[in-house]
């Protein structure tokens, strides 16, 4: 873990070295964006559909009961808003943010061939998500968006089968077949291949939580919320002084943000106060994003 964030930090400092600033900057302005929708940009229906690849685990040492690879199967609905042309202010360039719903079936058996000796799970999940980024716009119209989502999950995990020793088995009692509260994120890029149809991949980390302490889960994303939302804060203003990869750098900030924060959750769930380990689900989505 160490070496991946210290990877991240290292490919951050080397984007930051390259920027530049030629203007001064407008706080008023960018407070306004991020807290003011525009009365030009229109809210668009957006219906979704992702499949992927993901691996539940335990973060214990010397765990024995290892867990089959899941497939998630993700069905979205909410509201889309892009921001680009004149009234924008950057050439080429394109805000994107989203608002939903989703509902997934994380399971073992929806790619029956990959099934094994590992022990089996069936999770459902259902959340209210916040998705936002840039991207670029090509000379034929067509776009490529960076983009960040975070989410608030409730999931019901059934675990199929016991664990290697009693032990183990009480560590899988505190998940199986009970309704538990835990965050994901998504950092990902969509392709538009139409003006309706838009091609979507994406990695993702699920967090479900042991248990609800409210204080302690407000704290711990309270610490988040700020390192986002000052990157938002700024973004615009990284962007329309380094249009060529401004929308890549933001993306690459927030994503190592989560990535961090979520690698410390991992052990500890509600990081940096002390609490016990979270059950993760890692893994790759791809899919479809209609906006009507």
């Amino acid at each position: 873990m160490i070496n991946r964030i210290l990877c991240i930090l290292l490919l951050c400092l080397a984007f930051s070295q390259n920027l530049k600033c030629v203007e001064e900057t407008n706080y008023k302005f960018l407070l306004e964006r991020m807290f003011v929708i525009p009365k030009w940009v229109e809210n668009k229906p957006t219906i979704s559909i992702n499949y992927g690849y993901s691996i539940p685990s335990i973060p214990l040492k010397h765990f024995t009961s290892n867990f089959s690879h899941s497939y998630p199967i993700e069905l979205s609905y909410g509201f889309t808003r892009f921001e680009f042309g004149e009234e924008f202010g950057l050439e080429n360039i394109q805000y994107y943010a989203s608002e939903f719903v989703h509902i997934a079936n994380i399971s073992s058996h929806l790619k029956p061939k990959s099934l094994n000796k590992d022990i089996t799970t069936d999770n459902w999940t259902f959340g209210f998500a916040y998705k936002n980024g840039y991207g670029h716009i090509f000379a034929d119209s067509s776009s490529l968006t960076f983009y960040h989502t975070g989410s608030l999950d409730w999931s019901h995990i059934d675990i199929e089968l016991a664990a290697a020793t009693e032990k183990e088995q009480t560590e899988f009692n505190k998940f199986d077949e009970k309704m538990k509260f835990g965050t994901s994120f998504e950092s990902g890029l969509m392709y538009n291949l139409t003006d309706i149809l838009n091609l979507n991949v994406s990695y993702f980390h699920n967090l479900t939580f042991q248990d609800a302490h409210l204080g302690k889960w407000l704290g711990s994303s309270f610490i988040e919320l700020i390192l986002q939302r000052t990157l938002d804060f700024w973004s615009y203003e990284i962007i329309k002084n380094n249009t060529d990869y401004g929308p890549l750098l933001n993306f690459i900030g927030k994503s190592a943000c989560s990535v961090i924060i979520y690698e410390l959750r991992r052990n500890k769930q509600f990081f940096p106060f002390n609490s016990n380990y979270a059950l993760s689900y890692d893994g790759i989505k791809f899919g479809f994003v209609f906006t009507f």
